[in-house]
């Protein structure tokens, strides 16, 4: 069991550490995420909250392993994906005002709606 255990606490560790964590940041967690996918079998969670504008996207972990293997190659960057999902999940109306990348694994977006 301990040898079993320890790698996994140990690949757990790294990837947190690396900042490689799944979870969104701390002042999201309140909000519901929905679940949005693009054309590759990539999925992600948006946790966007509506009276600030402000929308944080994290890909969940095994899409981006399916993603990587779908695109065979013609990958692109997470920043540009999440970007797309952003602008999926917000509407025609509103259009992203700022981005800033957060941890490898989460983008932050502020946006802007029209009336």
């Amino acid at each position: 069991m301990a040898r079993v255990l320890k790698p996994c606490l140990a690949s757990a560790a790294c990837l947190v550490a690396l900042g490689c964590s799944s979870r969104p940041s701390i002042d999201y967690l309140a909000l519901p995420y929905s679940s949005v996918q693009l054309e590759c079998h990539d999925g992600y969670m948006v946790y966007n909250d509506a009276k600030a504008k402000k929308a944080v996207v994290v890909p969940y972990l095994i899409s981006e392993m399916a993603y990587a293997a779908c695109a065979a190659g013609e990958t692109q960057p997470l920043a540009t994906r999440a970007r797309l999902v952003v602008e999926k999940q917000i509407g025609e109306k509103c259009h992203v005002t700022s981005q800033a990348e957060v941890s490898p694994m989460q983008h932050e977006f502020a946006y802007a709606c029209s009336a």
